[in-house]
């Protein structure tokens, strides 16, 4: 993947903008494998909650019998499938993080720090604002964020340093082409999305509405 080059610095930055190039489209291929296990994950939960169980409401009577009146077969089975799932989104998590930090040396290599985001941490999960639309086939949708959602991290803001949602318009502004870590609770769960802002069909570069916690 590294290319070693000797020349002028305008060779090399173009190098490094090549191999930046390079991890980015990796990094946008692996975002989209994790968006699509997201949305096999709810699907999976959707089969869970239509039988009126979790991953860990009891699958056998009083009696140690299984019980008859749920589809027991059909919840182990996808039990089983959302833990694989689980794990492989995990493994994706790392490969992206680990993709993101080399776009970062490339991009520090190359003198363009002014518009890197910083790393954030926040003191808690607590959320700010809602996602209160998204707009079919746009970035937000393709990044799997879905109307309802919480979000507890946004780009470099969270519930501390927050104020108001123009702040959230100019981080999406900041990051067009750039992935954008966004951080969400969703049935009460943090789920890390990273969304691409970008001009799609529609109006707008993200797709998505919110309004203020």
């Amino acid at each position: 993947m590294y290319r070693k080059y000797v020349g002028t610095r305008n060779g090399m930055k173009e190098d490094i903008k090549m191999q930046e190039g390079d991890f980015t489209d990796e990094c946008k291929a692996l975002i989209n494998e994790r968006n699509d296990i997201d949305r096999k994950l709810e699907e999976l939960e959707k089969i869970l909650e239509a039988n009126d169980v979790t991953m860990d409401t009891p699958l056998v009577d009083g009696e140690g019998f299984p019980r008859n009146d749920i589809d027991v077969y059909t919840i182990r089975h996808t039990r089983a499938e959302i833990i694989t799932l689980k794990n492989n989104r995990k493994e994706l998590d790392d490969k992206i993080e680990e993709k993101l930090v080399e776009i970062h040396k490339l991009k520090k290599g190359d003198g363009d720090m002014g518009h890197e985001e910083e790393i954030v941490h926040r003191t808690s999960n607590t959320p700010f604002v809602k996602v209160v639309e998204v707009k079919a086939h746009s970035p937000a949708d393709n990044g799997n964020l879905v109307v309802g959602d919480e979000i507890i991290q946004f780009g470099k803001y969270h519930k501390d340093n927050f104020k108001e949602l123009t702040e959230l318009q100019e981080t999406v502004q900041e990051h067009v082409d750039k992935p954008l870590r966004i951080t969400v609770l969703r049935y009460g769960r943090p789920i890390r999305l990273t969304v691409t802002p970008q001009k799609w069909s529609g109006q707008g570069l993200f797709g998505a509405l919110f309004s203020k916690i």
